[in-house]
């Protein structure tokens, strides 16, 4: 049987997703986990996610009236609001009670959670929030409570982790467990993408792009603007209409590389391209057809004089990235919410099972004195 937590968000759980919600998602996997957040009213404009959002999750809101901290009759209409379902949480028998923030204990107390092992994940210093004198000394106060109450401290950075032990917190009970991504973030395309855009004439090298098509799995060409010729029918031939310039730009961000496939003819020998300056500033790698007016380039760009050329300079460029995403995707994939939680498991249940045991030898101290 799981375990039974109390998740006390300090923020509104359809607030823009941020590290509460993504330890949370997670959690649910581990825990029996009941859901509080604070529902603040004046707020509720600005909401990224609307409450009719529908999620598998047990969430519980608890409402906080503007400047009830400030006006007293606020402060006693929010308490009797929110009495009930406080209430109702004081009476379940939570295992572990999951703090976020020591605002939360502006709206109920931890010591009803007698039998509750306290864990506080620490992901912002509270008290460097512009606000006024009173308030910090009112958030010091209960902090410095939180962290003495708390049998684990997770803080998300190290010098988070620093001001825990500065405001009291044993050092052997402080983790660090960074923030981190979500999994869907992480994106494996197996595809090279090359962009080409401009008019596709008679100048066009189709028969290369059919080439390299058939003797390159791994390559995927983009084709954006007007066609006057018929283009090689392939999935990974990818014709896309002209589109306004300043979209363009935008749309081409994606791209892996660029190429300018034109076979040298009288017209294209006379052409200074437009096309390659406009490459060279998307900063990626970029192929074209050697010839006197893309000689200018060839610090920037690579220049190709037959497809077999042509092959190799795009499979340097494969390479070069395929080498690129291996480092990058071994860091993403061990920096998820996914491996945070396994961080946190391995803690939380070291930690827990450590004092269980050592509550249990207690016990057994006290039983033994007594019959002495």
């Amino acid at each position: 049987m799981k375990k039974k937590c109390l998740y006390l968000m300090h923020i509104n759980w359809y607030w823009i997703k941020q590290r509460p919600q993504f330890i949370a998602e997670q959690l649910q996997n581990c825990y029996d986990l009941d859901i509080v957040y604070i529902f603040n009213l004046k707020d509720y404009s600005k909401l990224v996610r609307k409450s009719k959002e529908k999620n598998s999750l047990k969430l519980l809101r608890i409402i906080k009236i503007p400047f009830s901290s400030k006006i007293k009759p606020l402060k006693t209409f929010e308490f009797l609001i929110n009495f009930k379902k406080i209430n109702g949480l004081y009476k379940n028998n939570y295992d572990i009670i999951w703090i976020t923030s020591p605002i939360v204990l502006e709206f109920l107390s931890i010591i009803h959670f007698k039998k509750a092992s306290i864990i506080y994940d620490c992901m912002d210093d509270i008290l460097a929030f512009p606000q006024s004198a009173n308030q910090i000394n009112r958030l010091l106060n209960l902090e410095k409570y939180l962290i003495n109450k708390a049998d684990i401290i997770f803080s998300s950075s190290t010098l988070l982790k620093q001001k825990m032990h500065e405001r009291g917190a044993n050092h052997e009970r402080v983790f660090l467990i960074n923030n981190a991504l979500s999994s869907s973030f992480i994106q494996d395309n197996e595809f090279f993408d090359i962009y080409y855009y401009g008019t596709v004439s008679s100048w066009f090298d189709t028969e290369l792009i059919t080439t390299i098509i058939e003797e390159m799995p791994n390559i995927r060409f983009f084709i954006i603007g007007p066609l006057e010729i018929k283009l090689p029918q392939h999935e990974r031939i990818v014709y896309i209409k002209a589109m306004p310039h300043d979209k363009l730009k935008i749309f081409c961000q994606k791209a892996d590389a660029f190429i300018m496939p034109f076979l040298v003819n009288q017209l294209v020998a006379a052409v200074d391209p437009v096309k390659i300056y406009e490459y060279i500033s998307f900063n990626k790698p970029v192929f074209s057809i050697h010839y006197s007016e893309t000689e200018k380039f060839e610090e920037f760009i690579s220049l190709y004089d037959t497809k077999e050329h042509l092959m190799i300079l795009i499979q340097e460029q494969v390479n070069k990235k395929r080498n690129q995403i291996k480092i990058l995707y071994s860091f993403l994939k061990n920096n998820t919410w996914e491996m945070r939680i396994k961080e946190i498991s391995k803690i939380t249940n070291f930690i827990l099972k450590k004092e269980e045991v050592m509550n249990e030898s207690d016990s057994s101290t006290r039983k033994e004195n007594s019959l002495d």
